[in-house]
């Protein structure tokens, strides 16, 4: 006998009941899925397609490659260079498929006005908070547009040839753990997506990290090589899922859970389970089946990633 992976209910096999399997079947049917496509990975930066000055005081830039068109306009010229800086070498956006993604910020006394396309996002007060909020909000708009690969929000680390995934929103600590796992020699995967393919197999999404401070009002981005970490070259399978949550003077506290449960985990993260339900229930199911999942409730980061990678190790029987 086992439990529902939505609403606990005893059930005799599977990892939902029948009233939850009609509630995710309704997914399929208000939104039908889309054959899963391979696309052509982006082999180069994208380049600088256009840039000038469109209004007294305001520039322009875009950048267009294979379809995908990024374009900012802004009264600011450095943070101009800055948000294209950040952006063109960055190897989340192999994911993109075609697109076209425009926004603005206006600088002025109070902060800095963002906007996409012709809708207010929010105001800021540095020129790093502007840049780190529009990055987001395009790695958002990509996750849920991308047909060939599914987005799930969580931290994500290379292990000895297995990938450690710790799914979960913002301000849930992901980015803590993560650089805590780097500092013990893992290998950079992520601090906001795990990239799954139809496969179940991880993929790097190595963003710069997005470091708050200790009061979380402020952010700063900040590479993987500052913690001497490497940056993840190649898809790996799932060592590990951890569904951990911070209580401040925790002590480590894990128990397994069942595929389930991990399921619902990962479908509660997932950033398109709307667009492709079929796909995403066919392929997170797999890493559901194949890999160990905990929820864990932890405190303090150092020893959190310790026992992280303990349990690892001791999922595949080395200690």
């Amino acid at each position: 006998m086992n439990q529902c992976g939505r609403c606990n209910s005893t059930i005799t096999a599977g990892f939902f009941c029948n009233p939850c399997l009609s509630f995710f079947s309704g997914f399929a049917e208000n939104h039908p899925a889309e054959p899963a496509r391979s696309l052509p990975r982006l082999s180069v930066p994208l380049r600088q397609a256009t840039a000038g000055q469109v209004d007294s005081g305001w520039h322009e830039t875009v950048m267009v490659e294979r379809g995908l068109s990024i374009g900012l306009r802004t009264n600011d010229s450095k943070l101009l260079r800055d948000f294209f800086s950040c952006l063109a070498p960055a190897s989340d956006l192999s994911y993109a498929e075609t697109g076209d993604y425009r926004y603005s910020i206006d600088a002025h006394g109070r902060g800095y006005a963002l906007s996409a396309g012709n809708r207010k996002i929010g105001v800021v007060d540095t020129r790093a908070e502007a840049i780190m909020s529009l990055l987001s909000h395009l790695h958002w708009k990509i996750a849920q547009s991308s047909r060939a690969y599914i987005f799930v929000r969580a931290g994500v680390v290379g292990w000895e040839g297995a990938a450690v995934v710790m799914p979960g929103l913002t301000f849930t600590g992901k980015t803590s753990l993560v650089i805590e796992l780097l500092r013990q020699g893992a290998t950079y995967f992520s601090d906001e997506y795990a990239i799954f393919d139809s496969a179940g197999m991880v993929h790097p999404f190595a963003r710069n990290l997005h470091v708050r401070s200790l009061g979380g009002t402020s952010r700063r981005m900040l590479p993987a090589g500052v913690f001497a970490a490497p940056n993840a070259t190649a898809r790996l399978p799932v060592g590990l899922l951890l569904f951990a949550t911070y209580l401040p003077g925790a002590k480590w506290q894990s128990r397994r859970l069942t595929p389930g449960h991990a399921l619902l985990g990962l479908l509660q993260n997932t950033a398109c389970m709307r667009r492709t339900p079929a796909e995403v229930l066919r392929s997170l199911s797999r890493v559901a089946l194949s890999a160990p999942a905990f929820a864990a409730e932890r405190g303090e980061v150092r020893n959190a990633a310790r026992r992280i990678l303990r349990l690892v190790e001791a999922q595949r029987g080395r200690i």
